[in-house]
C-alpha cells in the first residue's frame, strides 16, 4: 500500500523541457546581521528609501539595502540576526546587542548569562522562552518563525519559515520585533541557517550576504545548494570569489577594488553583493544583466577582453570598463562543467534563463497550490482546466519575450505516466483495448501526471556583422 504524506506538487527541468506571474521586477533578499537584533532573526521587508531610513538598523546595513534598491526590485527581503562578536557561525559561544547583554552557549538552546543590564536569558533555538531586557519585556521564540508583534513605532513583523505577518505601522515598513523588547518568534541567528531560517518559504529571486567572509561564502554555498537541490527553493544565490562553485543557482561575482562615485576608497566584491543582487532581481525576464550600465561605479580594474573571455568562461560574473562606463561584462553564473545525474544543459549557464525557470516553478507552483490541491475534483474536465491556466500563463510569458513564440510552448497530459499509472490497476488485456482518449480520461486517484516543452528566448550578446563593400 502506497504511504500518504503531505501533497506534492513536482515541477522538474530538464534539458529543453519543463513541467510551469509575470516578467515583472523580482524580488532580492539579503542575510545581514545587526547590533539592533539581540536575541533571534527576523524578517523585515523594504520597498522604499524612506522606509530604510526609519528602520533601527546600522548605517552600513541601511547602504546595503539602499544599494539593493537601485537596482529597481519589487521590494528587498532582510533576513536580520544578531552581530556575533566572539565565536564563530558554528553555533560557538557569541557576544552581542547594544544593551550588553552576553551569551554563552550555541544553538541547541544551552543556557545564557546576561550582561552588564543584568538581565538574564535561557533558552535558544529550539523555541523555549527567554526572560529580560532593561525593560523588563519578554520574547519567545524558535526556529518556527510564527507571526509577531512589532515596537513602540507600529512597525508590521514577519514571523520565519511559515511566512505568517502581522499588520504594521504608517511608514509602511515591514519588520520584525526590535531593540524594544517586543515580542518576537524566528531564529536565534547563530548559524547561517538559523540566520536565514526567516527566508525559509517566502518568494525571492536572489539571495546575497553583503560583507561575507571567506569562511562565511564556503558556508553559504552550502547552505545555497542545499536550498535548491533539497527543499527545491527556486532562486539564485550570489557570493564573491568563490572558489569554482559550479553550479546554475550559484552567481560567483568576482571583480574587487570598485571605484564608487563620490565615496573614498574602493569597494571589495563582497561589500558590492547588495548592489548585484538589486540589479539582477529588478532586471526584467526579457531581459539579462550583460552590459547593464552601472551608474554608480567611477571605475573598476582594466582588464584585457583576453583575461575577461577567460574570466567568464570560468563562471565568473565581472564589471568590465568599456573606457567610457562601467558595466556588468556577460550575465553568466558558476555553471561550467556538466555535473553527474542532473539535467543542466548549456542554457543553464545564463543567468536569465535560471531565473526564468525559477519564477516559472514559483508561479505555477503558487496557482496549483492555491487553485487546485484539494479544491477541485480530479476529472479529466478539470485537469484540462488545469491545463489551460498553465498554457494561458506560457502564452502570457510568450508576449512578454520570454518564450520564443516559433516554438510549441505547452503543457498536456503526460501519457507515459498516464499509462504506467493505469497498467498497475488493470490487466494487458484491458490495457490493450484503450484507445488514446481513454487513457487520456482514465481515472488517476489523487495524482495528475502532466509534461510540456518550452524555449526560452535569449537576449542578443553576441552579434556577427559582415559588410560587403
Amino acid at each position: 500500500m502506497e504511504k500518504l504524506g503531505m501533497p506534492q506538487i513536482l515541477i522538474e527541468f530538464k534539458s529543453r523541457a519543463t513541467a510551469a506571474k509575470k516578467a515583472n521586477a523580482g524580488v532580492a533578499a539579503l542575510i545581514l546581521r545587526d547590533e539592533s537584533v539581540t536575541d533571534i532573526a527576523r524578517l523585515m521587508t523594504f520597498s522604499l528609501e524612506k522606509q530604510v531610513s526609519a528602520s533601527a538598523l546600522s548605517e552600513e546595513n541601511k547602504a546595503h539595502i539602499l544599494a539593493a534598491l537601485k537596482g529597481g526590485p519589487g521590494k528587498v527581503l532582510c533576513s536580520v540576526g544578531p552581530v556575533l562578536s566572539e565565536g564563530g557561525s558554528d553555533g560557538s559561544a557569541t557576544e552581542s546587542g547594544s544593551g550588553g547583554t552576553s551569551t554563552e552557549g550555541g544553538s541547541d538552546g544551552s543556557s545564557t548569562e546576561g550582561g552588564s543590564d543584568g538581565s538574564s536569558t535561557e533558552g535558544g533555538s529550539d523555541g523555549s522562552s527567554t526572560e529580560g531586557g532593561s525593560d523588563g519585556s519578554s520574547t519567545e521564540g524558535g526556529s518556527d518563525g510564527s507571526s509577531t508583534e512589532g515596537g513602540s513605532d507600529g512597525s508590521s513583523t514577519e514571523g520565519g519559515s511559515d511566512g505568517s505577518s502581522t499588520e504594521g505601522g504608517s511608514d509602511g515598513s515591514s519588520t520584525e520585533g526590535g531593540s524594544d523588547g517586543s515580542t518576537t518568534e524566528g531564529s536565534q541567528g547563530a548559524t547561517l541557517a538559523e540566520l536565514a531560517a526567516p527566508l525559509a518559504k517566502k518568494g525571492y529571486d536572489v539571495a546575497t550576504m553583503p560583507g561575507m567572509t571567506d569562511a562565511e561564502t564556503a558556508a553559504f554555498i552550502e547552505w545555497a545548494k542545499e536550498q535548491y537541490d533539497e527543499y527545491k527553493t527556486r532562486a539564485l544565490f550570489l557570493v564573491a570569489n568563490a572558489d569554482a562553485p559550479n553550479h546554475p543557482a550559484i552567481v560567483n561575482f568576482c571583480t574587487d577594488d570598485i571605484k564608487l562615485l563620490d565615496v573614498e576608497g574602493k569597494v571589495s566584491a563582497a561589500d558590492y553583493l547588495a548592489r548585484v543582487a538589486g540589479v539582477i532581481a529588478g532586471m526584467p525576464l526579457s531581459q539579462a544583466i550583460t552590459y547593464h550600465v552601472l551608474e554608480d561605479v567611477e571605475d573598476c580594474p582594466n582588464i584585457s577582453d583576453a583575461e575577461a573571455d577567460a574570466l567568464v568562461g570560468e563562471g565568473k560574473l565581472l564589471l568590465y570598463n568599456d573606457g567610457e562606463k562601467v558595466k556588468i561584462a556577460r550575465g553568466v553564473n558558476s555553471f561550467v562543467n556538466p555535473a553527474p545525474g542532473k539535467p543542466w544543459s548549456d542554457e543553464w549557464r545564463k543567468i536569465r534563463t535560471v531565473k526564468a525557470l525559477n519564477r516559472f516553478a514559483r508561479d505555477i507552483q503558487m496557482v496549483i497550490a492555491d487553485g487546485y490541491i484539494g479544491r477541485v475534483a480530479n476529472s479529466y474536465i478539470n485537469k484540462l482546466q488545469l491545463l489551460s491556466a498553465i498554457n494561458d500563463y506560457l502564452a502570457e510569458m510568450a508576449a512578454a519575450e520570454v518564450l520564443d513564440t516559433g516554438a510549441v510552448n505547452e503543457v498536456a497530459i503526460d501519457m507515459d505516466k498516464q499509462l504506467a499509472y493505469i497498467s498497475e490497476k488493470m490487466g494487458d488485456d484491458e490495457i490493450a483495448t484503450l484507445t488514446e482518449q481513454a487513457i487520456k480520461e482514465a481515472n488517476t486517484g489523487d495524482k495528475v501526471f502532466l509534461a510540456g516543452n518550452v524555449r526560452f528566448l535569449d537576449a542578443m550578446e553576441d552579434v556577427e556583422l559582415v559588410l560587403a563593400l
